[in-house]
């Protein structure tokens, strides 16, 4: 019996323990409390959480809740944890209480929205509300790779578990009394629909009340129970709103357990109720996700989407929201440094998380993937005016530290932080035409769900069109215009398909002998230009390709039709801007200049003029440049002397089609509402997108059959290559009623055709070049060389050139056409890329007289610009000519001061030696920890140690409190627009120093002062840096003032110059003692002053704090130093 209740209590004593020591597992947990439990690392959430995968093949662990869907991925080299969904959305919450629906959408992997049909509403749904809070409505079976995972989003039910009427005491029994009972567990948001339950919600119908007597007669005629039953009460739900109906139904499903839809019958039953309510909204998808070598891939086969087209449209699907988000919020031993989001908004831009002041960036941008697409009516002129984004990628990086506390016997506890770098890089494998990528900042985007509101979470992610719906204009009446939505039944069959390239620490990838790319921009572009390369979209260019120079590209127009008069009669007459003898003589007159690589783009050469072209289903060269024989004469000299001529036509839009075999209703586009697509264009002064535009768009499916009818006439010139400039940007579908064409389709059908020309031509050059035509392109021009510079961005980054550098030969926008030419000879440098030029050799002064966009092109004149392209070219091809096969390894934004080198280089050796004493004094600390460890291991006395050890720890830390203020000391004075950029060959490193300013201003690189000329760049070899050293520094007593005490002072030290140039000793003596009095009343800071001292005697004072202070230069001398500036004293 003792032995009995020893097991007992020892039972006892192990649950006990149990109890309090293990974590919290998945099991243990409700749904509802998902997002309210705190988890002090990662590895806390993880160990809830089920292992669904496990490869030592491809390096990955994933960990699965089967409850919420969310899952974990772990690097098994280097331990770092990826999560679909923030673990730490509990630790420190600061979101406003009642934020439900944000906490909703972090905690889902799916984020839908769709259309009611009847309502003509929109709402979002999230996987977290409408499937896991309402349980089993996430499964997931396994794949070979990886796991996939079915979703039903919405009530699975055909009917609402929602009493429409119900007799009032079963009403107020088995609802009403269960609610109020919990109501004190119910969330702001659910309070609010229960408080409104019966005012509101639901109407009480009393025929007994004498109050009503009025109404009766028309209740039981509405409602035949109270007429059977003339002591019946009862409630009738009073509302339709889909929103609503969700709430309620909601609420009752949450509290009221015991209301089934046995129950539900009956009430229905019982007061005669026979409804006919559309059935509520379910959608059901699958996700996979899987991995490989490369990494993670999170795939929705379109297929997998089901639900009522009837009464719904979905419109967009967003997976995986928040996977790998980042947050500018603390938790557990983890502290947030920063970091920024990476989209392709023309060249690439980044959006750090803090903005250059310290505080917290917020705000949105997006962009879609590959522009407009014009096959719809009703197109948004907020995208009007930013680059289009080519490169379906994007990105996010983190830097963060973890503090670890280590409890030591008879000393005190030991802390050390430790900095790390996470990150992904996200390509949009498959249904990228489809894409809207977006980029926030705290902000959510959600409308109609949880917008607009804020989070602590910084994310990006990729919105999938599932439905090409448009606005339909139905003409006008009396005035007023009307407008339908349309939907067309295009159906995608494909995937929308997303690769993570998960990017590792460098330290804990180097430590595990693990190979990676590297969190930031560079290591995500290095991802890039390895997966095309791997998939056979890039290739190397060759010795042979590169050995002539870096090519120069110059548009020429041909021919151009003017108004001009015959016998006084108005006549169009059609004259030449650019023959094919110009060509050549252009060409020998750039052989002059030391040009060898060539490359010209003849547009309006054949088929009607530059304005009106006439579609190329055949090839007619145009008498006014040459015809024929121009044409033959030209490509014999180019041959001879190594030029490439790319004749231009246009295959996606057609401006005429006389003379051809193109057919408007068999070969154009057309919109949902029946009209030929146009090439729209923004209007600046109503700021809208035009309704129509000069050149209707061709139907993708027609490319092939009208190019095989130019194919067989152009061929016979041996021309040799080609340019289609317009397919390298244009992507729209076409909604032709009876060949209804998705972008996805039309994407299919431009690679055909550029398959097709590229096999029918050496050389083919485009415009811009979506990834999808990188394949088939040789040549570009036109390529982004900056982002949009919209005001949340942080900084432009030269991603498609350190992508496509090295790999194809690309140039960026035309270099006279830019408003700042030396702007553009930079970003050449920066990115990598040839030089553009539109030029045309006659009769130019006749462009500004058209009457389309043409006029534009005002200042092309080849004689005029004739000595700028051969100074520009050869600054450009002196420095690039031997790196054309490099590829770009580096690039940075540096520090810049607008200061001489001299006063620069005192505060970036001020930044050094900060960085320097830091590290110093880190290092004595953890020593001294060490040799105390030791000597208690040993049972030695430790008391001096532990003394020396604290003294050391004080160093540390009062050297990393400085080395924070000379950090922000540097941001301030930091003036930007400066960058460095390496390219790496065989033959090694070349980096070059370019600064945007149009100032001269002085960076600092490896111990040197370097001065950069106002918009120049410089090859770093030939920087002459300078060094020196100050002759001593030291920190000094100054005085902090209040606003009103620096403004006494002011007028303290005026009168003290007063009385020193008045030169009584008496005067000077009490303006001094009025002074020193003011002081001693001020506070004082002894710590974050420095005196610098130069080898020649004169003196530098600067201030770290971030605010004003007051030094004494001498005895009749004060000195007022703003916060975070500097003084120099002659």
């Amino acid at each position: 019996m003792k032995k009995l209740k020893f097991i007992s209590a020892l039972l006892a004593v192990i649950m006990l323990i149990t109890a309090l020591g293990t974590p919290v597992f998945a099991a243990d947990l409700v749904i509802d409390d998902y997002y309210k439990t705190v988890y002090e690392s990662e590895k806390a959430k993880v160990d809830t959480m089920k292992l669904v995968y496990n490869s030592d093949e491809y390096g990955y662990q994933m960990y699965f809740d089967e409850l919420s869907g969310e899952f974990a991925i772990r690097d098994k080299k280097t331990g770092e944890y990826t999560f679909s969904n923030p673990y730490d959305i509990a630790a420190n919450y600061t979101m406003p209480s009642g934020a439900e629906k944000i906490r909703y959408s972090l905690m889902s992997q799916i984020m839908l929205r769709y259309k009611d049909n009847v309502s003509n509403t929109s709402y979002y749904m999230s996987s977290y509300e409408h499937a896991a809070l309402l349980g089993d409505q996430i499964s997931y079976t396994q794949l070979s790779n990886g796991i996939r995972v079915e979703y039903a989003l919405g009530t699975v039910e055909s009917k609402r578990l929602l009493p429409r009427w119900i007799e009032a005491s079963r009403f107020e029994e088995k609802i009403l009394s269960v609610l109020d009972s919990k109501s004190s567990e119910m969330t702001k948001d659910e309070k609010f629909i229960y408080d409104n339950l019966v005012t509101s919600h639901y109407s009480y119908k009393d025929q007994t009340d004498e109050l009503n007597a009025s109404l009766v007669d028309g209740w039981r005629k509405t409602y035949p129970c109270l007429a059977n039953n003339k002591e019946m009460k009862i409630y009738t739900l009073a509302v339709d709103r889909n929103a609503i109906l969700k709430q309620i139904e909601a609420l009752i499903r949450k509290y009221c357990p015991e209301y089934t839809y046995e129950e539900l019958e009956y009430d229905h039953e019982l007061t005669g109720y026979e409804g006919n309510e559309k059935e509520p909204a379910l959608f059901r998808l699958a996700i996979e996700y899987t991995f490989d070598e490369h990494g993670f891939r999170a795939s929705i086969p379109a297929k997998s989407v089901r639900y009522n087209e009837t009464n719904y449209t979905l419109e967009s699907i967003t997976p995986l929201p928040y996977f790998g988000c980042s947050s500018v919020k603390n938790s557990g031993t983890k502290t947030k440094n920063g970091g920024y989001i990476f989209i392709p908004d023309g060249s690439g831009t980044l959006l750090d998380y803090y903005n250059a002041d310290g505080s917290i960036k917020k705000g949105i941008q997006g962009t879609p993937v590959y522009g407009m697409d014009f096959g719809y009516d009703n197109l948004s002129s907020t995208s009007a005016n930013q680059e289009v984004t080519r490169l379906p990628v994007f990105g996010l990086t983190e830097d963060y530290s973890i503090t670890t506390t280590t409890e030591r016997s008879n000393a005190p506890a030991k802390s050390e932080t430790v900095s790390y770098k996470r990150g992904y890089f996200g390509i949009i494998e498959s249904g990228e035409s489809f894409a809207y990528i977006t980029a926030s900042l705290g902000d959510m985007a959600w409308v109609n769900y949880a917008s607009p509101a804020e989070s602590e979470y910084n994310t990006v992610y990729v919105s999938f069109s599932a439905k090409q719906t448009d606005t339909v204009s139905l003409g006008s009446s009396l005035g007023q215009a009307s407008s339908i939505s349309k939907s067309m039944d295009t159906k995608y069959t494909g995937d929308y398909a997303i690769r993570y390239i998960l990017l590792s620490d460098p330290d804990l990838a180097k430590k595990s002998g693990e190979t990676s790319y590297e969190p930031s921009y560079i290591g995500m572009a290095m991802a890039y230009r390895d997966y095309l390369e791997r998939v056979g979209t890039i290739s190397r260019l060759t010795a042979e390709e590169t050995s002539s120079g870096v090519p120069l590209y110059i548009q020429s127009f041909g021919s151009l039709d003017i108004d001009s008069t015959f016998l006084s009669i108005p006549v169009k007459k059609t004259i030449p801007l650019t023959t094919f003898d110009d060509v050549i003589t252009m060409s020998e007159k750039l052989s002059e200049g030391g040009i060898k690589n060539q490359k010209f783009i003849l547009s309006g050469f054949a088929n009607g003029t530059i304005e009106f072209a006439q579609y190329p289903t055949f090839v007619k060269w145009n008498k006014s440049v040459g015809g024929k024989k121009g044409l033959s004469k030209l490509i014999s000299y180019a041959g001879e002397n190594g030029i490439d001529v790319f004749p231009n036509f246009d295959f996606a839009n057609v401006t005429s089609a006389v003379g051809s075999s193109f057919s408007y209703k068999k070969h154009a586009a057309q919109t949902m509402g029946g009209r030929y697509v146009t090439k729209r264009s923004y209007d600046p002064v109503f700021q809208i997108m035009m309704k129509f535009g000069r050149a209707n768009i061709v139907s993708p499916s027609a490319f092939m059959t009208l190019y095989e009818k130019f194919a067989k006439k152009y061929q016979k010139y041996e021309v040799g290559n080609i340019s289609v400039l317009t397919l390298g940007t244009d992507l729209n579908s076409d909604f032709n009623m009876d060949r209804p064409l998705t972008r996805e389709d039309s994407k299919e059908y431009t690679t055909f055709l550029l398959n097709r020309i590229k096999q029918d031509n050496n050389k083919v050059i485009a415009s811009s070049g979506n990834a999808y035509t990188l394949p088939y392109i040789t040549d570009l021009i036109e390529v982004p060389m900056d982002n949009s510079r919209f005001a949340i961005s942080s900084q432009s980054v030269p991603f498609t050139g350190m992508v496509l550098h090295g790999y194809k030969n690309f140039a960026g926008t035309a270099v006279n056409m830019a408003g700042d030419v030396k702007y553009e000879i930079l970003k050449s440098i920066e990115n990598g890329s040839a030089l553009y030029f539109i030029l045309s050799y006659q009769n130019t002064n006749e462009l500004k007289n058209t009457y389309t966009d043409i006029s534009d092109y005002y200042s092309v004149d080849f004689t005029t610009w004739y000595s700028d392209v051969i100074k520009y070219y050869n600054m450009v091809n002196d420095e690039m000519k031997d790196l054309q096969n490099a590829v770009i390894t580096g690039h940075s934004y540096l520090t810049a001061f607008r200061l001489s080198a001299d006063d620069a280089y005192i505060l970036f050796d001020q930044l050094t030696s900060a960085e320097k004493d830091y590290k110093e004094k880190k290092a004595a600390y953890y020593e001294a920890v060490k040799y105390t460890d030791k000597l208690i291991a040993d049972g030695r006395q430790a008391g001096d140690a532990l003394a020396d050890e604290a003294a050391k720890k004080t160093a540390f830390e009062a050297a990393e409190k400085h080395l924070t203020s000379v950090k922000q000391l540097v941001g301030v004075n930091n003036v930007g627009n400066a960058v460095s950029v390496t390219y790496t060959s065989g033959k090694g490193e070349t980096t070059f120093y370019i600064n945007y300013n149009s100032f001269d201003v002085t960076v600092y690189v490896d111990g040197k002062a370097i001065v950069l000329e106002a918009n120049s760049f410089i090859n770093a070899k030939d920087a002459e840096g300078k060094t020196f050293a100050p002759k001593s520094f030291e920190a000094v007593t100054a005085q902090t003032p209040t606003t009103k005490g620096a403004a006494n002072f002011s007028k303290l030290y005026e009168t003290l110059e007063k009385a020193l140039a008045s030169g009584s000793s008496s005067q000077i003596a009490r303006a001094k003692e009025n002074i020193e009095s003011a002081l001693s009343a001020m506070a004082t800071n002894s710590t974050d002053i420095v005196k610098v001292t130069m080898a020649d005697g004169k003196t530098m004072f600067v201030n770290y704090t971030t605010g004003s202070v007051i030094v004494k230069v001498s005895d009749t001398r004060y000195e007022l130093i703003a916060a975070r500036s500097y003084i120099k004293i002659d």
